[in-house]
């Protein structure tokens, strides 16, 4: 009996409060939070990715082919003092994570991690070190600088596959453009 006696009593402090609060019959509002998280689309930010792939050595093929198609490449390759041939990535571009790391003859600019590089090195110093060097441009409207005197003939043939779109490939001071 006190138990029930309470309990009203404490029912009717609680409504007076509320119906003194908010007037006679009238309930306490109820609060929608104020914060509603959402997700929002954020712009695609993948950038020039090239894919190196050599095995090291003397008489291996050395190819460069586009891996994420972002934005139009931009490589320059040509021969360091010392017969070094440099790889140069522009326009913010890396090398894939999937490149050879590690191989006889080549360095990164961060080494052994091509995905943080820009450029790479190649020692060419010995006649056909490279029997083939294959540039697979990809999708974009592509550069591609050759400034190779291979004065050692470490660099035997060049292949470039432009696929689609206009690239420009530009011969030490001759410019090419087409598809």
């Amino acid at each position: 009996m006190v138990v029930s006696w309470w309990r009203r009593l404490l029912r009717r402090k609680y409504q007076c409060s509320e119906s003194s609060r908010y007037g006679r019959g009238r309930k306490a509002p109820v609060h929608k939070g104020k914060y509603r998280p959402f997700l929002e689309r954020l712009e695609d930010r993948l950038v020039p990715a090239i894919q190196l792939t050599y095995t090291g050595g003397t008489g291996n093929p050395l190819t460069l082919s586009e891996v994420a198609v972002a934005a139009a490449d931009d490589i320059t390759i040509s021969e360091l003092a010392g017969n070094l041939l440099r790889i140069q990535l522009n326009n913010g571009a890396t090398f894939a994570a999937s490149s050879t790391a590690a191989a006889a003859g080549l360095t990164y600019q961060v080494a052994g991690n091509p995905a943080l590089s820009t450029f790479a090195t190649i020692d060419i110093s010995t006649a056909n070190a490279i029997t083939t060097l294959t540039a697979n441009l990809g999708d974009n409207a592509d550069t591609l600088t050759f400034g190779l005197t291979n004065a050692n003939g470490g660099v035997g043939n060049v292949t470039i596959n432009g696929e689609a779109d206009n690239d420009t490939v530009n011969l030490n001071t001759l410019t090419i453009t087409g598809t």
